[in-house]
């Protein structure tokens, strides 16, 4: 799994980016990796906004936002989508004492700044966060 998360997923993201113009990301409620997992503060604003909406019942497998954005870089286009914790995310997100000695060293070696650690199956673990932006046509 740990190599799902680190490899893989990044692989992707960077593929769609490159692909599509866009910036493909996976944000968290605590990082991992503070240089690729660090939310902006729009994101940290929409993963408040999906904590509160969650709190209400709402279910994270469809819970999304989009807005066009003004930024000093220009116009985006912002989106983002939940990501809950699954149960087998707990094996190397869940509780440190529940965590394996191998996973917490191997996480430890590669992370030093890990602390995406402590959550429980059902929580909102981040979101997968598209910018894009928006030529400016008066140009």
């Amino acid at each position: 799994m740990i190599k799902v998360c680190a490899e893989l997923a990044p692989e992707i993201a960077g593929r769609l980016s490159r692909t599509h113009g866009w910036r493909v990301t996976r944000v968290g409620t605590r990082v991992r990796n503070p240089l690729l997992g660090m939310p902006d503060a729009w994101e940290q604003q929409v993963l408040s906004e999906f904590a509160e909406r969650a709190g209400k019942g709402e279910a994270f497998p469809g819970m999304t936002r989009s807005e066009l954005v003004t930024e000093p870089g220009g116009q985006y286009y912002r989106f983002m989508k939940a990501i809950a914790v699954q149960p087998q995310c707990l094996l190397c997100h869940g509780p440190s004492d529940q965590i394996s000695d191998e996973i917490r060293t191997v996480l430890k070696n590669q992370y030093p700044f890990d602390a995406a650690t402590g959550y429980k199956a059902g929580e909102l673990r981040g979101a997968v966060s598209i910018k894009q932006l928006i030529p400016d046509r008066t140009r």
